[in-house]
C-alpha cells in the first residue's frame, strides 16, 4: 500500500507571471476595517448568547 506524499502549500506565495499585484494602502486599510467590523460583530453576538443564557439559567431555575 503506497502513502501518497503530502506537499504543504508554501505560506510565501509568489505570483509568478505578476497577473495579480500586492495590494495597496487602500485596499489594505479597508480589508482591516472589515476584519475589525467583523470581530466586534461576532463578540456582539457572543455577549447576547451570553446574556440571554443566563437570564434562561436565572429564571429556569425557580430563582426568579
Amino acid at each position: 500500500m503506497a502513502i501518497a506524499a503530502y506537499q504543504q502549500t508554501p505560506r510565501s506565495y509568489v505570483d509568478p507571471h505578476n497577473e495579480f499585484p500586492p495590494p495597496g494602502e487602500a485596499e489594505l486599510a479597508a480589508h482591516l476595517r472589515t476584519y475589525r467590523s467583523f470581530v466586534r460583530g461576532a463578540l456582539l453576538f457572543a455577549a447576547h448568547v451570553a446574556v440571554i443564557l443566563a437570564l434562561l439559567a436565572y429564571f429556569l431555575t425557580g430563582s426568579g
